[in-house]
């Protein structure tokens, strides 16, 4: 008799797009210093990448990506941010784009 596989129980409620992408977001994340420090604006580019790896540890994030989200004022300084307390590492590709690499330095962020 073979186990049935549970899914995600609250997969029907947060979306219906089952091969969408998504992130998660963990207790220990969500109540660290680091990620309190962020803006809102910051917080949501962080969960715009996190998205945009699909699975992968980096990502290029286009500026297609996050325009519906925020300026390009904003979204320099939320990067910055994220650099900054450790939740991303930012590495020059060619000269036009960015390549964006999840980092797990937030852990030990100090305020």
């Amino acid at each position: 008799m073979s186990r049935r596989k549970r899914g995600d129980p609250q997969g029907d409620y947060l979306t219906k797009d089952k091969n969408g992408r998504f992130a998660r977001v963990f207790k220990d994340l969500y109540e660290s210093p680091a990620y309190l420090k962020l803006t809102p604006s910051a917080r949501d580019i962080y969960i715009g990448l996190v998205m945009e790896t699909g699975g992968k540890n980096w990502c290029y994030y286009p500026y297609s990506a996050y325009i519906t989200r925020c300026t390009k004022d904003t979204f320099h300084k939320s990067i910055g941010l994220l650099e900054e307390v450790g939740f991303i590492e930012v590495t020059r590709y060619r000269t036009t784009a960015n390549k964006y690499k999840l980092s797990e330095k937030w852990k030990q962020y100090k305020p």
